[in-house]
């Protein structure tokens, strides 16, 4: 089982008209918006990573995820926002 953190930025806003609607924190696109995690880690260690990685490529939050690929996982813990809206 792999596990992975999962980036997320702002969302533009846009409710179908114009750009007035709600932002909100949506998942990431792209190649940049997952960090593969080191399974050797303990979860405190690739939390901390993930962190450290979220606020360096600019991101708003993340989540970690696990399961068989980036299509098939789950969330095994819930967003975390270090650069709220």
């Amino acid at each position: 089982m792999m596990r992975f953190a999962e980036f997320y930025h702002a969302s533009t806003g846009w409710n179908g008209r114009d750009f007035s609607g709600p932002v909100t924190l949506i998942p990431a696109c792209g190649s940049d918006s997952v960090l593969p995690i080191d399974g050797r880690w303990s979860e405190r260690r690739a939390i901390e990573h993930a962190r450290e990685v979220c606020i360096k490529r600019g991101w708003r939050g993340f989540t970690m995820n696990a399961g068989d690929s980036y299509t098939r996982s789950r969330v095994v813990r819930p967003l975390e926002v270090v650069r709220p809206l």
